[in-house]
């Protein structure tokens, strides 16, 4: 393990006054307390920080809203969803040719060709979701809005609170450990301070989890910090009224008196 330093004092902590389990610390030198990250959190900071933004990734930031855009983000011939419907549509449109020319040279019923093409249809339109439509992520002050756009999805769009956020984090999908994915895929979710997770989006590649992430998570801790400073100057604009009022009380009694 990795000697650690006191963050008051500077002396290196002795491997005793570690607790590896807790990540917490105790100086021997100061008897200062402190919480410590493991080399794996490290390690983890320190690629977010090199992941560059995704050429097909766009970003667009203002005072009060964030947005990003993009589209599938790992090959769709290696897209299950879409290779699925892809297939879907292929065999249902074979059967519907083979159906009609039946029913012109044979007493086929009317409604299978009819039924084939109509699946052909739908399973095409499920294959132009995955492989056309984008995903938006809007982020403001109070929630995170993920959809699907332009084609119609047939579900809303999802809105994620941020009351009680903690951090916006990422992880590799149970999914994606249990099957050992060549492309590995990830989730990026928001934990609250009562540990409960909330998913914004998934099966995302690598690179475009931890930048999405990484972005999301900076921007939630500005909003808190924000807001911690905006709590503070109104406590002291609230304690400056009390003051004022105390001072011209003060001042009343002092002319009764006399």
């Amino acid at each position: 393990m990795q000697q650690l330093v006191c963050p008051k004092c500077g002396e290196t902590v002795s491997a005793s006054n570690i607790n590896v389990q807790e990540l917490v610390a105790v100086c021997g030198n100061c008897d200062t307390v402190f919480k410590f990250e493991s080399p794996a959190e490290r390690a983890k900071k320190a690629k977010r920080r090199k992941v560059k933004q995704p050429d097909k990734l766009t970003l667009q930031e203002t005072t009060h809203n964030l947005h990003m855009d993009f589209r599938t983000n790992f090959r769709l011939d290696q897209n299950q969803a879409f290779l699925g419907a892809a297939m879907g549509s292929g065999i249902s449109a074979m059967f519907a040719v083979w159906m009609s020319i039946m029913f012109l040279f044979d007493d086929m019923p009317v409604l299978l060709p009819i039924l084939f093409a109509v699946m052909a249809i739908l399973w095409g339109y499920q294959a132009a979701l995955v492989a056309y439509n984008k995903t938006h992520i809007d982020m403001n002050d109070e929630r995170v809005r993920i959809e699907r756009k332009p084609l119609y999805a047939f579900r809303p769009a999802i809105d994620v609170s941020l009351a009680g956020a903690d951090k916006i984090d990422t992880v590799e999908t149970e999914i994606s450990i249990e099957r050992g994915y060549d492309t590995p895929r990830f989730r990026v979710f928001v934990e609250r301070h009562d540990g409960t997770q909330r998913l914004i989006v998934n099966d995302l590649t690598e690179d475009y989890a931890y930048f999405v992430s990484r972005v999301l998570n900076e921007r939630l801790q500005a909003i808190r910090e924000d807001y911690d400073t905006t709590r503070l100057t109104d406590m002291n604009d609230d304690v400056d009224v009390i003051s004022d009022y105390q001072i011209v009380g003060q001042a009343q009694s002092q002319r009764v008196n006399e």
